[in-house]
């Protein structure tokens, strides 16, 4: 299965807008952890971040199969710039051919739709910036020792640039327990 045919089939999983560039990132890094696929995430500044799934996203948006909107805020961010979320949905071209890979590879998208509801379960209506948490976490966890204490996480973090703090870690860990991707001495 392609890049751009997982990430269609997560959107088409998902069933409504993923609301945030960060939201559908952390997203799919976690269903590439639940379903095992690497992705190519690496360390960015609100975490584990894959170039290609921006690449995959902007080649579905140029087919006209995903659609992407823009909500701007009145608030202008510490550089100067405007705030800004882009939000993703399927156009109703997509949703056919979702519909149509999806009679095609049952099986893959069966794996790919339980890993969005073990995502959904196990986060609630956590917001982008919760499962920024999270994923940083695992990242640092998944680096090695599962047993780091949260002021290890939250120092190996700092390493990588970025903030968290250790109610955040404990948080995130709580929800990373509920999807069974870090385990428990």
């Amino acid at each position: 299965m392609t890049l751009r045919t997982t990430l269609l089939l997560m959107l088409a999983a998902w069933g409504s807008d993923m609301r945030g560039r960060t939201f559908l990132q952390k997203n799919a890094y976690f269903m590439s952890k639940l379903l095992g696929q690497d992705l190519g995430f690496r360390p960015h500044y609100y975490g584990p971040y894959s170039p290609k799934i921006e690449h995959a996203l902007g080649e579905l948006r140029g087919m006209g199969i995903v659609s992407e909107s823009v909500s701007v805020f009145g608030t202008v961010d510490a550089a100067g710039f405007q705030r800004r979320r882009y939000d993703y949905s399927l156009t109703e071209e997509g949703k056919h051919v979702a519909n149509a890979i999806r009679n095609d590879l049952k099986l893959e998208y069966e794996a790919l739709e339980s890993a969005v509801k073990k995502v959904k379960q196990a986060g609630g209506d956590l917001d982008y910036l919760s499962l920024a948490v999270a994923a940083k976490t695992h990242f640092v966890i998944s680096g090695g020792d599962s047993s780091l204490s949260e002021k290890d996480v939250v120092d190996r973090a700092e390493g990588l640039g970025w903030e968290v703090n250790q109610k955040q870690v404990g948080q995130a860990t709580e929800f990373l327990d509920r999807l069974e991707l870090i385990e428990r001495d």
